[in-house]
């Protein structure tokens, strides 16, 4: 489309969509994109009506249409239906695709002319059906378009643009704040909100969660009639100033740490689920606003319906699947049992679905197959509202296709995901199309062939011998030089392949950071990461880097992570840990003995027997892990880190250091001390014996820490001579009080070095 008729379009449209509603009078501004389309107009006969024939049924956000020779008709209860059908015909009878607010491949009598073969193609092709259209008149067609969920949001940033969600008849506005919704006056997580701990805490700590024998802030006590008093006095102010909202979330607070005082205690063993409690808890609070929706989520340790109390008709299940494994469908998991057990008690369900992977946002996410079959299960449990999680921003792993594609599948999951991922590809990204969809099917093809779960908060590393194995990756790269070879001139498209193509960069900087990528590691043969690549024609690892950083600062994100990590703090994290993961010392790959062993789910891939001496152990193989702890560390549940070194000769000891890692959320906490003694071997007895030992105390165990790697270095009082020594990390045991949970911690170590 020439760039002239695109403005056009655009301020048409805007022109015409009347304030508050973003919409238009429809039959004005159908007539305005055919006109434009034409470049006059094409004499067809457009009528809107309201009286839907008695034979149809259409939902508040359906419509039909029929076309014949010259006439177009369009019927549906209201204005906003009524602008979906307008679209909608766009779209399926005239072949108008808004891809994006930035990607409109629309119909012209005028084509604009490019170098690209298939876009000339569906442009000719268009222009093609606009003139026979004139010259034979529309076909005979008639169709009922009703949505399969009554809220349709996409939380992309992509979806909150121009005319997006109308064309695609979301339930978005353009509003980006994370609080706000369309018809919402509170979202999520909201418990702190009515009952601020600030306020309260200090004087009523009752009012809060009773957890490992103290009262915390981090939940309310559902039990306390106090509690549910204050909610209501609350959430009434907060009505009072914003009375055309219809649904107001009363819902926990996003940690695990229910109330386990007496009385939730029992409620819970009552219902079988911590939503027991919940749901009693906000029943009586939905009396209190008969006209309006109160929501509350069903979301991780409150998943799981309750066996006894119903929700109340004016209360709102926000049902997460945040556990959910996306190499599959949902379709016969435990997830799947919660929907079917909540389904029987309301249809007043909305489903918080998640599609990308929050701790690395542009890494590739291969959940393609699963998008469409996990819509189709929620809708077939009649569930009313679907709240589709990706990124709130632009430069999101194929974002642009993303949010596309599940604005499609929204309203009609029953759609052929494969087609569309096709229609979308040749439109958005033209000659480059073949070499985008090989890449995702390879993806999906080495998933599924892997075996492997695809969760939402996993380091890419995770799939270094699945999707993500270094020979892929030189494969994903080769096609995407190739697609960028073949669009060479065309900028617009070549923009949307460095987009794709950013993500792979960063998928290929996680995993070659690790020494079981083999030859194509970061740091092989101790080299610097500007003289080592993934494979010839690829940039050497710096240079990627480098190309990732002012490409996202160019495209976006502006954050890594959904919480943290700017461009320029990955860059500076990502050289830190190149500059920093190779040790020398001198226990480095000398024998040891596991005196206690850690965690089989946490032994950095070492393979441990007891009681054996072993050599090229990761907590003494030279190399320093950062905060993705599943890799290059090892883990302790409850237990001490006990190791015999053998140095194989004597030698002047004097430092002992270790890393450890705070992760409070993972129940990961420092350790208390460390200990050292020097071993003697007696011979005659086959055993050592202690001659010297010396300790260190952790002056920070049990305090809150920000997450991440801390150092603990012990120096001995009187440097030694020894061959054998023993180092003792010893673990504090039970979770400090403040983390509410009366369980074992986990101790993390990723070497022990010893000067």
């Amino acid at each position: 489309m020439r760039v002239k008729n695109y403005i056009t379009f655009v301020v048409f449209a805007l022109l015409l969509h009347l304030k508050g509603f973003g919409m238009a009078e429809p039959k004005a501004l159908l007539e305005g994109y055919l006109q434009t389309m034409y470049g006059k107009s094409p004499g067809f006969q457009i009528e809107v009506t309201t009286k839907i024939p008695a034979h149809v049924s259409l939902l508040e956000d359906g419509f039909m249409y029929e076309t014949q020779k010259r006439k177009i008709k369009i019927y549906a209860h209201n204005l906003k239906a009524q602008t979906y059908a307008v679209y909608r015909i766009l779209e399926e009878v005239f072949g108008y695709d808004y891809l994006s607010a930035t990607a409109i491949e629309a119909p012209s009598i005028n084509p604009t002319p490019t170098t690209d073969a298939t876009l000339t193609k569906i442009r000719n092709d268009k222009k093609n059906v606009l003139e026979r259209y004139v010259k034979e008149g529309l076909p005979a067609y008639s169709k009922v378009c009703n949505p399969a969920f009554t809220y349709r949001e996409i939380f992309y940033g992509e979806c909150r643009k121009d005319l997006y969600p109308s064309f695609h008849a979301l339930s978005n506005t353009g509003e980006t704040a994370f609080e706000k919704h369309p018809g919402w006056g509170m979202w999520v997580h909201t418990l702190h909100k009515l009952v601020p701990p600030s306020t309260y805490f200090s004087t009523h700590p009752e009012y809060y969660a009773l957890r490992n024998g103290q009262r915390i802030n981090d939940q309310l006590c559902m039990s306390s009639e106090e509690v549910v008093n204050i909610v209501i006095q609350n959430l009434r102010a907060e009505v009072a100033k914003n009375p055309e909202a219809k649904y107001w979330s009363v819902s926990q607070m996003d940690n695990y740490n229910y109330c386990a005082c007496n009385l939730c205690r029992k409620i819970d063993e009552e219902e079988g689920s911590h939503a027991g409690s919940i749901i009693r808890f906000v029943n009586k609070v939905a009396k209190q606003f008969p006209d309006k929706i109160i929501s509350t989520l069903a979301y991780q340790y409150s998943r799981s319906a309750p066996k006894i109390t119903r929700p109340e008709p004016n209360v709102n299940i926000m049902l997460c699947t945040i556990e959910s494994d996306r190499s599959k469908p949902i379709t016969g998991s435990d997830f799947e049992r919660d929907l079917s057990n909540w389904a029987a008690l309301t249809k007043e369900i909305l489903i918080w679905d998640y599609v990308i992977n929050f701790s690395h946002l542009i890494s590739p996410f291969p959940n393609w197959h699963v998008l469409a079959p996990n819509l189709s299960l929620f809708q077939k449990y009649g569930c009313r509202m679907v709240f589709e999680q990706g990124l709130n921003q632009v430069g999101g792993e194929m974002e642009p296709m993303r949010a596309w594609l599940l604005a499609k599948l929204v309203w009609d999951p029953t759609l052929d995901a494969d087609s569309l991922r096709v229609h979308f590809a040749k439109s958005y990204y033209g000659d480059a199309s073949p070499e985008i969809l090989e890449i995702l099917k390879l993806q999906m093809e080495a998933l599924l062939l892997s075996g492997k779960q695809l969760t939402l908060y996993e380091p890419p590393a995770t799939h270094l011998n699945g999707y993500l194995h270094p020979e892929l990756l030189v494969q994903y790269h080769h096609l995407l030089n190739k697609a960028l070879v073949k669009t060479a001139g065309n900028t617009i498209v070549q923009d949307r392949i460095k987009l794709v193509q950013q993500g792979i960069y960063y998928a290929t900087l996680e995993c070659m950071k690790l020494p079981s990528a083999g030859s194509t590691w970061i740091l092989n043969n101790n080299k610097l990461p500007n003289q080592n690549s993934l494979a010839e024609g690829i940039p050497n690892y710096a240079e990627m880097l480098d190309s990732l950083i002012i490409r996202a600062e160019r495209y976006g994100p502006s954050l890594f992570h959904e919480v943290r990590l700017s461009p320029k703090e990955y860059r500076e994290r990502t050289w830190h840990q190149w500059n920093n993961t190779l040790c020398q010392h001198l226990a480095k790959n000398k024998p040891i003995l596991y005196v206690v062993a850690p965690d089989k789910s946490y032994r950095a891939g070492s393979i441990i027997e007891l009681n054996k001496w072993l050599s090229q152990q990761s907590i003494n193989n030279g190399l320093k892990g950062d905060l993705d702890y599943q890799f290059n560390w090892n883990g302790w549940w409850g237990r001490d880190a006990e190791i015999i070194i053998d140095l194989q000769e004597e030698k002047l000891v004097q430092e002992i250091r270790i890393q450890f890692l705070e992760n409070s959320l993972a129940w990961i906490v420092g350790p208390s001390k460390i200990r050292f003694e020097k071993l003697v071997w007696n011979a005659k007895d086959s055993s050592f014996s202690s001659v010297q030992t010396d300790e260190i105390i952790n002056p920070n165990v049990g305090e809150k820490m920000p997450e991440g790697i801390y150092p603990l270095h012990l120096k001995l009082l009187k440097p030694t001579t020894c061959r054998y020594l023993k180092i003792t990390v010893e673990n504090p045991g039970k979770l400090p009080a403040w983390r509410g949970v009366n369980d074992n911690g986990w101790l993390f170590i990723d070497e022990m070095e010893v000067f």
